[in-house]
């Protein structure tokens, strides 16, 4: 027999089949983006005797898509590196003046300076200018020489300081005024006028030395003729020898 399909009534007294709920998808976590790290500071290049020469500028060309200009960059190329000279030492740029440098020293020490005072003012070594003086004939001539000179300086100094003339007020008992020499500034340019005077006969001893006058007197009276002569030959004077005269003999024999 065919069956009978159920009433509406009697679906709808059928309980209903509750729907299955999805099940959720599993997501898997979204992965961390790594952090980025700060940018160290950039390192400041040591000062270098090497300049480098700036690249070309870019050339300024036009785009394919309209007349607005784009620029490009040039194309890469080789940089000129262009040595630079080292800085000179007092000493080196003394030696690169020469002989205009030289000139100024001997004329410096002639004209009353000395060696001292230069190389200070300069900055130079002593006896790296001393040393070079002596290694070279024509070099120590010269200097001697300037030297000398400079003695005739000192020589024009010491009369300049004895006609220096430092006064002094004084007030006396009664009030009035007077002026007299200092007597700290007399003592002063004397101790300056020595100096001087003993540098300038050391310097040029021929002309401002002490001159000594060796003398003497021998009584030759009271000499016998042998130690006479003995005398006269420790001085390099040599003489024939005296025969003593006889008693009784006469002049004619």
């Amino acid at each position: 027999m065919p069956s009978k399909k159920p009433s509406p009534a009697q679906n709808a007294a059928k309980p209903t089949k509750a729907k299955a709920k999805p099940t959720p998808k599993k997501t898997t976590p979204a992965k961390k983006a790594p952090r980025k790290k700060a940018a160290a500071a950039p390192k400041v290049p040591a000062a270098s005797k090497w300049r480098i020469a700036s690249p070309e500028p870019a050339t300024p060309t036009k785009g394919a898509g309209g007349p607005a200009e784009i620029t490009q960059p040039a194309p890469s190329r080789a940089l000129m590196v262009i040595p630079q000279p080292e800085p000179l030492t007092p000493w080196g740029a003394f030696k690169a003046g020469m002989p205009a440098s030289f000139d100024e020293f001997i004329g410096f020490i002639a004209a009353g300076g000395h060696l001292a005072q230069f190389v200070t003012e300069r900055g130079i070594p002593y006896t790296t200018m001393l040393t070079w003086i002596n290694v070279d004939s024509h070099r120590s001539e010269m200097y001697a020489r300037a030297r000398e000179d400079r003695a005739d300086v000192l020589a024009d100094e010491i009369i300049a300081i004895s006609d220096e003339v430092e006064l002094v007020t004084k007030t006396l008992a009664n009030g009035q005024t007077v002026l007299e020499l200092n007597p700290t500034a007399v003592q002063r340019n004397k101790l300056r006028v020595d100096a001087r005077k003993w540098a300038a006969s050391k310097l040029k001893p021929r002309t401002y030395g002490e001159k000594l006058e060796l003398g003497g007197t021998v009584n030759h009276k009271t000499l016998t003729d042998t130690q006479l002569l003995d005398r006269l030959a420790s001085l390099g004077v040599k003489l024939p020898a005296i025969t003593p005269r006889q008693e009784g003999a006469s002049d004619d024999a």
